[in-house]
């Protein structure tokens, strides 16, 4: 499946994300959609990212729309290529 980079900017100076988004991402994060999600703590202004795996981008942009961040943040997403992801040990017990 595709994966997409998310990255949400404040349109104000608001810098913590409110408890609908947490646990709209954590949601995402329990079901698998999300592999991650946090804030970047760049010295010109806080933002948060995400990497999402969904079916295309019109999955991605349904996502877009039901983050509750989408009131006070711009929302941006791009394909991500030649992804390199970690696959999980397995044991030989």
């Amino acid at each position: 499946m595709p994966l997409f980079f998310l990255k949400a900017t404040p349109k104000n100076d608001q810098q913590e994300p409110s408890q609908e988004q947490q646990q709209y991402w954590h949601g995402l994060l329990a079901s698998h959609t999300a592999l991650t999600y946090g804030r970047v703590k760049d010295p010109k202004g806080a933002y948060w990212v995400a990497t999402v795996e969904v079916e295309n981008e019109a999955a991605v942009e349904e996502l877009m729309k039901k983050d509750p961040a989408k009131s006070w943040c711009t929302i941006e997403h791009y394909p991500l290529e030649s992804v390199h992801k970690a696959q999980p040990e397995t044991s030989t017990t």
